[in-house]
């Protein structure tokens, strides 16, 4: 990350690339650290693309403010808007994300002609505790809702359930954040989630309370 940060400063990248709110913190330190105490401003020139509204709301409070947010809050609707922005034949992005995080972006952006750096910015820990819990909490009728906003967190809840030898319990309604993780739960074992829309947390939210209202 402190390389890319030092990129970043120096003017080496024209896109800063941001997916999730969880890589602002450690761009911020890396940015901090670089600057020497002395602090930091954004480079003159430098764009940056944001998916979902909660990662632009980051980006603005970092000092970060985004240029574009595609209309739909997910790596395939950047792709879609990101060629109406701009050529995307040799720009630099600078991509910091999850360690574990899905290809399609930085390689359909690579395939269009960017130059896209990636660096970890953080790294999720599964807990197979708590997954055990959860699973057990859902058996015992305590759960009307699981919610799942990462495809991590599907991947560790579905191999409790498998280690659980039991099937997921019928009244326990799954809700994700978007495709990806819906994707990911199908992958896991779970049963097919209601998708948010939009795909942000105000659409999770939506999601379970349109259940709610049904009866689900």
């Amino acid at each position: 990350m402190a390389r890319g940060a030092r990129g970043l400063l120096s003017g080496e990248y024209d896109v800063l690339l941001l997916t999730s709110a969880r890589s602002l913190p450690p761009l911020v330190r890396a940015l901090d650290e670089t600057g020497a105490g002395a602090g930091w401003t954004r480079p003159e020139g430098l764009r940056v693309w944001v998916v979902g509204t909660a990662t632009g709301a980051a980006a603005v409070a970092a000092g970060l403010a985004p240029d574009r947010i595609p209309d739909r809050f997910v790596a395939e609707g950047l792709l879609e808007a990101a060629p109406a922005w701009g050529t995307l034949e040799g720009t630099r992005i600078l991509f910091p994300r999850a360690a574990e995080g899905r290809d399609i972006l930085p390689e359909t952006l690579a395939g269009a002609g960017a130059r896209v750096t990636l660096v970890e910015a953080y790294r999720a820990v599964e807990d197979p505790e708590a997954g055990d819990a959860l699973v057990a909490a859902a058996r015992k009728g305590q759960l009307d809702v699981v919610v799942l906003t990462a495809g991590s967190q599907a991947r560790v809840l579905g191999t409790s359930l498998a280690r659980s030898s039991t099937d997921w319990p019928a009244g326990v309604k799954l809700v994700a954040i978007g495709p990806a993780t819906q994707v990911a739960a199908r992958s896991a074992g779970l049963p097919d989630p209601v998708v948010a829309d939009p795909h942000t947390l105000a659409g999770v939210l939506e999601a379970v309370e349109a259940l709610s209202l049904d009866g689900g």
